[in-house]
């Protein structure tokens, strides 16, 4: 489903849900909903789709769209993304990550046009943060960027030796570790957790 794919692309560069609802003007629910494969019912709804994503609804419900990073026809660029020169980073391995290890052969190179310093790339190691990053795919890191509730970020707990993709939710006075698939259990952040990097972008290409 286009408009799927579409809502996911604004979710990827950095975006909450609640922010992409709001700037749509569409409930949260509502663009749950769409994530979660039901299309809107109501005349009011697409109406607010169509103009948000400049497409018409036919195509919004049935055409194909451009994977991302490839340009497409139908979207002006992103408002938050500012367009920087394509580089290469480290494409780390999760164990690297545990063990603070960097490569050192250039096979271990992707190319990105994520801004900062220190940026790197993991694959996704599971399924526990599907639907929006399934498994395999590269998502690239920004270790130095602020990071705030329902951002998603890498997270490494020394106690456990385990590394993971996870959101972050503040719930009251607690911060909780939050994976989106409902069979893996929200985990509170404590003293032995640190965030490695906040999560800037999917490659959706490889």
């Amino acid at each position: 489903m286009a408009l799927e794919r579409l809502i996911l692309k604004e979710l990827s560069e950095g975006q909450t849900e609640s922010q992409v609802a709001d700037a749509i003007g569409i409930p949260v629910d509502t663009l749950q909903g769409i994530l979660a494969g039901r299309l809107p019912d109501n005349r009011d709804t697409w109406d607010k789709l169509t103009t948000y994503f400049k497409m018409r609804e036919d195509a919004l419900r049935f055409g194909e769209f451009l994977q991302w990073p490839s340009v497409s026809p139908f979207l002006p660029p992103h408002p938050n993304h500012n367009v920087e020169a394509w580089r290469r980073v480290p494409l780390l391995s999760w164990s690297q990550l545990l063990d603070n290890k960097t490569p050192d052969r250039t096979e271990h190179m992707v190319e990105t046009d994520v801004a900062g310093e220190g940026v790197f790339a993991v694959r996704v190691p599971d399924d526990s943060m599907e639907p929006l990053f399934h498994t395999g795919k590269v998502i690239f890191v920004q270790p130095n960027a602020p990071w705030n509730d329902e951002d998603y970020v890498v997270v490494k707990n020394t106690a456990s030796r385990q590394v993971m993709l996870r959101q972050i939710k503040m719930l009251g006075t607690q911060t909780v570790l939050h994976a989106l698939r409902h069979t893996y259990p929200d985990l509170p952040f404590s003293q032995h957790d640190t965030i490695l990097g906040k999560l800037a972008r999917v490659r959706v290409d490889l």
